[in-house]
């Protein structure tokens, strides 16, 4: 009681009894300042929260939420809280459920990135709106890229562009999605630009109306129109809106200075007309410009929302005095109208000067961090690697020098943002193999593809033999048997022929699908003549050899994806793809297998992260503030767009700069290295910023970055996460850890087999039939043509001719029809399906889908999985084993997320009688003890997992397994012996 103000106590606490004033004091205010506190207490109404760094703001979030739940007892289900990441949103879940007094309620509250709470919106209720007839498709940055790509001569891109490119394709996303953001009326706009130079914008304009139509055609939503398609659906369907406010009676919303103009109408619209809407955020930590955010939104939402209070959380307890003032140096040179005014102070003890360092070259620069690093782990200074970070604006100009540097000495590093995976050896050197298999006859007259680190040869000599070959006419009428390659390893020479041999089958075939079914087809069977996995799986001692199999796995996700979007099997095609566009925004998968390693990342993705040295390197003027400019922003004119009611002058290059240097700067605790150097290929100029900061007497200007002394760090602090794994991963690690490190560690995307596509295709039309009866009663059976909803989900992946996918697509729909025909009565029970969940405990976090949950009876809670085999077959099947583990993750996963246990687990055989329960059904018995067993399996598992432990099955096992496997073909274990 004494730590708070009077005025606090006589406003919150006066009123309490004892009991009631001890509780919410030692188990929800404890520790909080009084900001913080008046904050977390806040019941009713509109409120703003000017949060800045450091200051407490999430805990604040954690502790409100549970005084809402816990003190004032709101109904749990009533509270809607956003957040920027899916990250930020799953540790708030956490950070929740350790607050409350009962963690279950954790699962009643909607929490999530405001994009994901939109979608599901659009899920529940679009489709008993008839906006949507099945499942929706989002489409992420690079589904995007490949939607436009693929339909570039639909969207009429061609008139404007001779082919698509990186550039075009950036420029035409941007466009579309600030068009939807902002409400643009493009017909209007168009007539005033009817005279304007910019073609871009011209080209945007007049084929956006074919972009969204393709949209609607092909069921997909990007994240803009998942934004404009909710605000239309809550704006004109009054019943929606109303059920909506009627559920989320509490919001919270973190970083909203990060906001678009869309989601801050969308987020007061269901805020009214009670607005209990709380708003947190910094608008100097404004950072998203560039993609449609304004800082606007926050600046002036006490202005928009009747009555609405303001606090400030202006305690930071993060860093030093010296790292704060210097960031304060930073940010008061943006104009009065653009921020808040802000007196950050903290009581941490006074630290180490800033430090200013320039260096002669680039190169000396990532030598000197280098250095540095290894001197304060070395010295003792630190702790841990972990404790530092290296924060640029951008990796690509810098990531090659540092790698090699910190290689050099030994230091450990994760990095993400770095754009150079095109460049890696072992991309080129796949899409290399994969030209020579698919170019035309006559194209391919020598073997110089065929070389290290993919083709993975026996003999070191075989290089050197193979470089040299020339030949007349192609490979395939050079090379008809072995004893034409001159190699002396017999190992080699059939290998190299394996390759001709597969060009030879792919050219005879006419391309067809029985060469190779798609082009992930292609890659693994490149993979399996190579031996490339086996071989790096095997020889680890290599350097470099996890970060191989990484970049394959991320090149297998990307074929993956193209073959899914496009539908396409031309490497030519993907070849252009690739070139053009993945290039210049694919990350290359750099990880360090090791938990204590130094942060190598884009200042953007440190946002709300804390380490206690920090780097920021290459402040160079040119550079920093870069030359972004505004180039191709839509202009502002009145009555234009829907949502961007006002220019803004305040939002420019220069601020966004310093926003971003303050994210930067207030990342550090302890220790704040800035740096530049003054050549290159040119010369450079300190950044402005820097020659600004340089002129306070709380800079230190050096030569060379110091070590100083003294503890930096005294404790172990690695931030060591909670393994993350989804059922079917877990399904994947128990069948067989190899395959599991291949699948999830490496990211090997699985090669499309028919029987897989069988399986999801049916999945995904009982879904949609499962909703339309749940919506619209079993009537709506008797309406529909069940052939419609079939065919809407049917894909031809993975099988080998249009011979073999007529027949399982004839055996799918027959399965599909018998299983409407009989099952009104049962899809009209089902409550929900693809249940999500999260079941965590103390070392994991399982996620997973639940097929259907259904009602038959009273007091009856069933779950339901769906299986596209015969049950008899299933039986004998290895994977048959997992189905008792899974019956027993399900029936806990949905007792802790609803405090109902389930009674009863079966699988709905698709491929069986559907009018005989006996002969589709298979009943589990679930008890409390086989649950308690199977948790307990499944934490000793997961230490398994983190402690890396990918050793492959016992041979006895393997004889049954291995066939089974969908890696069975790249996998250096495979037991080749068949069983007696």
């Amino acid at each position: 009681m004494t730590n708070y103000s009077k005025v606090f106590q006589e406003r919150w606490l006066a009123d309490l009894e004892p009991k009631q004033l001890k509780l919410l004091l030692d188990g929800y205010i404890n520790g909080l300042s009084e900001e913080q506190a008046d904050a977390a207490m806040h019941f009713k109404g509109p409120l703003v929260v000017i949060a800045g760094p450091g200051s407490g703001k999430t805990e604040t979030i954690v502790r409100r939420t549970a005084i809402l739940i816990d003190h004032y007892k709101v109904d749990p289900s009533s509270i809607l809280l956003t957040t920027f990441t899916e990250k930020a949103a799953g540790s708030l879940v956490q950070r929740v459920k350790s607050r409350i007094a009962e963690p279950l309620y954790v699962e009643q509250i909607t929490i999530g990135t405001i994009h994901s709470i939109c979608l599901k919106i659009l899920e529940d209720f679009g489709v008993q709106r008839g906006l949507f007839t099945r499942s929706l498709r989002v489409l992420d940055e690079h589904k995007l890229s490949l939607f436009i790509f693929k339909n570039f001569e639909a969207l009429g891109l061609r008139s404007t562009y001779d082919k698509p490119t990186a550039k075009c394709i950036k420029l035409m996303s941007s466009f579309y999605s600030s068009f939807q953001e902002r409400g643009t009326d493009v017909t209007a706009l168009r007539a005033r630009m009817s005279n304007s130079e910019d073609s871009d914008l011209i080209t945007a304009l007049d084929t956006y109306p074919n972009y969204l139509r393709l949209l609607e055609e092909n069921q997909a939503l990007d994240f803009s129109s998942i934004l404009s398609r909710t605000f239309n659906l809550l704006s004109n369907e009054k019943e929606v809106l109303e059920k909506i406010r009627e559920k989320y009676k509490y919001i919270i919303v973190d970083e909203y200075q990060d906001t678009n103009p869309l989601q801050d109408q969308i987020l007061r619209l269901i805020a009214e007309p009670d607005n209990n809407i709380v708003v947190i955020g910094d608008d100097d930590q404004s950072l998203y410009r560039f993609r449609g955010a304004t800082v606007r939104n926050f600046l002036d939402f006490s202005n928009k929302v009747p009555n609405c209070k303001m606090t400030k959380l202006s305690e930071n307890r993060r860093s030093t005095p010296e790292i704060l003032e210097v960031s304060r140096l930073v940010v008061e040179r943006i104009p009065a109208k653009g921020r808040t005014q802000k007196d950050l102070i903290t009581k941490n003890s006074p630290g180490h000067p800033v430090t200013i360092t320039s260096f002669s070259t680039d190169d000396d620069e990532v030598t000197g961090i280098a250095e540095t690093i290894s001197e304060l782990k070395q010295s003792g200074k630190i702790k841990n690697y972990s404790d530092v970070a290296i924060l640029c604006y951008s990796l690509s100009s810098i990531f090659g020098s540092l790698k090699e540097q910190l290689d050099a000495r030994g230091i450990p590093y994760v990095a993400k943002g770095d754009k150079s995976f095109h460049g890696e050896v072992a991309i080129k050197q796949i899409l290399d193999l994969m030209a020579f298999a698919t170019k035309k006859k006559g194209n391919v007259k020598d073997l110089d593809a065929l070389k290290p680190p993919i083709f993975c040869f026996l003999s070191e000599q075989t290089v050197d033999e193979v470089s040299g070959q020339r030949f007349e006419i192609d490979v395939i009428e050079a090379i008809t048997s072995p004893d034409l390659i001159p190699v002396k390893s017999p190992y080699d020479r059939k290998r190299i022929y394996d390759i001709v041999e597969l060009r030879r089958k792919i050219i005879n075939s006419n391309y067809s699908k029985k060469a190779f079914t798609d082009l992930l087809d292609l890659f693994f069977q490149i993979l399996t003549i190579t031996e490339t996995v086996k071989f790096f799986s095997l020889e680890t001692n290599i350097e470099d050899s996890e970060s191989v199999l990484d970049q394959l796995g991320k090149f297998s996700q990307l074929l993956n994806d193209y073959s899914n979007e496009t539908m396409r099997r031309s490497f030519s095609d993907f070849r252009v793809f690739f070139d053009y566009i993945i290039q210049q925004t694919l990350d290359s998968p750099i990880n360090s297998n090791q938990d204590d390693a130094v942060n190598i990342q884009t200042i953007h993705q440190s946002k709300g992260l804390e380490y206690p040295v920090v780097f920021m390197p290459g402040l160079v003027d040119s550079r920093f503030p870069g030359n972004r400019g505004d180039d191709h922003v839509i202009p502002f004119y009145d009555g234009v767009h829907r949502f961007w009611s006002q220019f803004s002058e305040y939002e420019n290059t220069d601020t966004d700069f310093r926003r971003v240097l303050y994210v930067g700067i207030t990342r550090a605790e302890r220790l704040l290295y800035l740096s530049y150097f003054k050549k290159k290929k040119n010369k450079f100029e300190a950044s402005r910023y820097l020659v600004e900061l340089s002129e306070s007497k709380k800079i230190k200007i050096v030569e060379n970055c110091e070590v100083p002394s003294g503890i930096i760090t005294s404790k172990i602090r690695i931030n060591k996460e909670k393994l993350r794994i989804s059922s079917s991963h877990l399904q994947y690690y128990l069948f067989c850890p190899t395959r599991y490190k291949f699948a999830l560690k490496h990211g090997l995307a699985a090669p499309h087999r028919g029987y897989f596509s069988f399986g999801s295709n049916l999945h995904s039309a009982i879904e949609e039939i499962s909703n339309l009866v749940r919506t619209k009663g079993k009537n709506i059976i008797k309406e529909i043509d069940p052939n419609i909803i079939f065919e809407r989900h049917w894909n031809d992946f993975g099988f080998e001719s249009v011979g073999a996918e007529e027949r399982q697509k004839e055996h799918a729909r027959r399965y599909f029809s018998e299983f409407v025909k009989h099952h009104g009565d049962l899809l009209e029970t089902i409550t929900v399906s693809e249940k999500k969940f999260a079941l965590e405990e103390s070392n994991f976090i399982l996620t997973g889908k639940i097929d259907a949950l259904a009602t038959p009876g009273k007091n009856e809670l069933v779950v339901i999985d769906f299986k596209t085999g015969k049950k008899e077959k299933f039986d004998k099947e290895p994977d048959s084993t997992f189905v008792n583990h899974q019956a027993n993750i399900y029936i806990e996963a949905v007792q802790r997320t609803t405090g109902e246990t389930p009674s009863g687990f079966y699988l709905h055989f698709l491929g069986e009688a559907q009018h005989e329960p006996s002969s589709f059904r298979k009943d589990f018995i679930v008890d409390k003890k086989s649950r308690s067993n199977v948790l307990n399996l499944l934490g000793e598992t997961a230490d398994r997992i983190q402690n890396r432990d990918f050793a492959p099955l016992k041979e006895q096992e393997r004889i049954k397994k291995c066939g089974l496997c969908e890696f069975r073909e790249v996998c250096a274990f495979r037991l080749r012996a068949k069983a007696a």
